[in-house]
């Protein structure tokens, strides 16, 4: 009986399952190329220079990628900034034992009081 329920449970689950396949990889926004490439700006054909091996993005990607790593950059300079300064602020004063004394005798005796006022 255990085992016809697993199989059942085995065949459910190939069948429900959805169906992997290779699709078409996703469209680049950049070239690559794997050796160097002359590369002419027209109508002029004097105005041409050799692109090294490599990948290379359009004006649009660059920008984008450009942005994401500044925000990513001063993100990373923020944090490790507020990091020293809550570290260092930290450091400078811990309670002792006779601050936290202090102020649980204080709350024992305001409770103390308000509970003998409204009696």
């Amino acid at each position: 009986m255990r085992k016809r329920v697993k199989l059942a449970v085995v065949l459910v689950v190939i069948m429900l399952a959805k169906r992997v396949a290779a699709g078409d990889p996703e469209p680049h926004a950049h070239v690559l190329t794997e050796e160097p490439r002359l590369l002419c700006i027209p109508p002029a054909a004097e105005r041409c220079i050799d692109l090294p091996p490599g990948h290379f993005v359009d004006r649009t990607t660059w920008s984008a990628l450009d942005l994401e790593l500044r925000r990513a950059q001063d993100a990373e300079t923020r944090l490790g900034a507020e990091n020293r300064s809550l570290r260092a602020s930290a450091a400078s004063w811990q309670p002792g034992w006779k601050v936290l004394a202090g102020a649980v005798v204080s709350g024992l005796a305001l409770g103390w009081y308000v509970h003998a006022r409204t009696e």
